[in-house]
Parts: structure tokens; sequence; C-alpha cells
């Protein structure tokens, strides 16, 4: 009996040691004005960020400009 009682506590002591969180998703903080993120895989939409709207490249007219210049 002292053996089968011991037995027992030392597995729902191990039991009850074992904890499982569960956190919900946190929204991503980005600074950019829009973002997606896209499975590749499956090509699901993971998250996105005002993705629809339009925004002026500022950085890549720059760059083709040099390289038009240096051309």
């Amino acid at each position: 009996m002292k053996k089968a009682f011991s037995i027992l506590l030392i597995i729902s002591m191990l039991l009850g040691s074992v904890n499982i969180v569960y956190g919900a998703p946190q929204e991503p903080q980005l600074i950019g004005q829009s973002a997606i993120l896209i499975d590749a895989t499956t090509g699901k939409i993971l998250y996105e960020k005002n993705s629809h709207e339009q925004h002026y490249p500022a950085s890549t007219t720059k760059i083709m400009t040099a390289i038009l210049t240096l051309e």
C-alpha cells in the first residue's frame, strides 16, 4: 500500500509540474507604412497592413536615377 501511494504521489508530482502556457498572438510592431506577409507554400496572406494603398517608391527612384546618370 505504501509503495503504491509513493508511486501515485510521484506520478502526480511529475504531471502536475508540467506547465503549458497559451498566449494570444500579438500584432507585430512595424515602423513602415505598409506590409504584407504571405506563406510561400500556400499563398495564404498571414498578415497585412495597408497592403492595398499605393505609395511613392522613394528609394527605388533614387537608385534608378543614379544608374541612368552613370550609364
